[in-house]
């Protein structure tokens, strides 16, 4: 979504993007997506080379409003292997890859304000554990909660039904 050209919110409001792929997505016209998916990719990427088969959990309200013309990165299928078309975008030949050397530097910054919180709230007098329940909830809002929201899809891919066929509905 951040990646794409426009956000649009629940309220209809439209909101530019980094606009670094061409496609725009809504939460204005609401599709719920739940499952388990596979993704057959169609190109190498920092997620696995070419014809590679990957397997994650989708769930979100959020709708494409506008594909652009990038071309697609991967074949969808859901749990069960039922083909679901093709999805996902990629650009031109260079990949986060090539930018990963930054991410160090991204979760750094991340910790820094996590700690600068507990420290000044610490100083302030309050107790160990309010000021860490302060410095996580920084760290959550600043990241948007993504890590917290790949925990819980970890649990729920591990915990998420007594049988296989529970757990890939």
């Amino acid at each position: 979504m951040v990646l794409g050209e426009v956000l649009e919110d629940a309220d209809g409001e439209s909101h530019k993007m980094l606009g670094l792929l061409g496609h725009s997505t809504s939460f204005a016209r609401r599709k719920m997506n739940l499952g388990y998916r596979e993704a057959r990719l169609r190109a190498g990427c920092p997620l696995g080379s070419e014809g590679m088969l990957i397997r994650g959990h989708e769930f979100h309200y959020a709708q494409i409003a506008a594909t652009g013309n990038d071309e697609p990165l991967a074949d969808l299928a859901d749990g069960q292997g039922n083909p679901l078309g093709a999805s996902g975008y990629r650009r031109g030949g260079r990949s986060l890859a090539e930018a990963i050397w930054a991410a160090p530097f991204a979760g750094l910054a991340v910790a820094v304000i996590g700690a600068l919180v507990y420290a000044i709230v610490g100083a302030l007098g309050l107790a160990a554990g309010p000021a860490a329940a302060l410095a996580l909830a920084a760290t959550m809002l600043v990241t948007g909660c993504l890590h917290e929201d790949g925990l819980s899809d970890i649990a729920d891919g591990l915990g998420g039904g007594r049988t296989r066929e529970k757990k890939l509905e």
